[in-house]
């Protein structure tokens, strides 16, 4: 249990070096210390440009690994990006945006990239599935199931932990809230909710807007935050709590692997 004096220097450090003024931290102490935040993006970055995020209190950065052109692909400025963030020593999410109107079912589009990553040198412990854009999924609630089904299955074979980005509208109407994953399968939940695009539209960067739905009673990650710029790049904001463990390297890792999709995984250890 930490001590008073302990939690006094800890907020009068938070305050002294804590995010600048352009993030929408909420405003008393016990919020700032407890709120980190993440960016997610997809397109070319740089050393530098991760290195500012880093040093502007984003810790953590989601890529997009693959992306739903043609009858989709991996992104291959992805492997760039995940190198580039690995050298500030940011955390390092990746997430899928499916090809859902391509021949590929989910478990063959995550075998792609589980076999570029592998290729890479990159170990991937966990990745997210986004499941958002109903117009793109298409009414036949049935196939949207087995899609994800099928990747969180096949991601399962090779010991890899998938969450879920959604919200309860998108959840509901391409998959009917369903909720037949199981809390074996360890499905985290990775949420969005703004009021529109740019910072004025961003809603409070905190659950406080979250309700239970298919299945999940709690959300690990909340987008706040749409099309933001700074630092050179554009991305969105996102939200974590600062007592989500963080696990840079799990046992399975190679030594000399980057490992990806360990930030939110309560049980592994160096």
């Amino acid at each position: 249990m930490k001590t008073l004096l302990f939690l006094s220097s800890a907020i009068a450090l938070a305050l002294a070096f804590g995010p600048p003024l352009d993030l929408k931290i909420a405003k008393d102490e016990k919020a700032a210390v407890s709120f980190k935040y993440a960016v997610d993006l997809s397109g070319p970055t740089s050393p530098g440009i991760m290195d500012c995020l880093y040093k502007n209190a984003y810790h953590t950065a989601f890529v997009r690994i693959y992306k739903p052109d043609g009858n989709g692909q991996v992104d291959q400025e992805a492997i760039k990006s995940i190198r580039n963030a690995n050298s500030v020593r940011m955390g390092v999410e990746i997430y899928h945006t499916p090809a859902i109107q391509s021949n590929k079912p989910g478990a063959e589009q995550f075998t792609d990239v589980y076999n570029v990553l592998k290729n890479a040198g990159i170990f991937m412990r966990s990745i997210w599935l986004q499941v958002t854009s109903p117009n793109t999924w298409g009414s036949n609630q049935a196939y949207n199931i087995h899609f994800v089904s099928s990747f969180i299955s096949e991601a399962h074979k090779h010991n890899v932990t998938v969450g879920i980005y959604t919200n309860w509208y998108d959840w509901s109407q391409i998959t009917g809230s369903w909720s037949g994953w199981t809390a074996a399968q360890q499905i985290q939940l990775w949420y969005w909710n703004t009021n529109g695009l740019g910072p004025q539209a961003e809603s409070s960067a905190d659950f406080g807007d979250f309700r239970p739905f298919g299945g999940w009673n709690q959300a690990t990650i909340k987008q706040f935050g749409l099309q933001s710029t700074s630092c050179g790049v554009n991305f969105n904001r996102n939200t974590y709590t600062s007592a989500t463990p963080t696990v840079r390297y799990p046992l399975q890792r190679k030594r000399k692997e980057i490992a990806v999709g360990t930030t939110f995984l309560k049980n592994y250890y160096l």
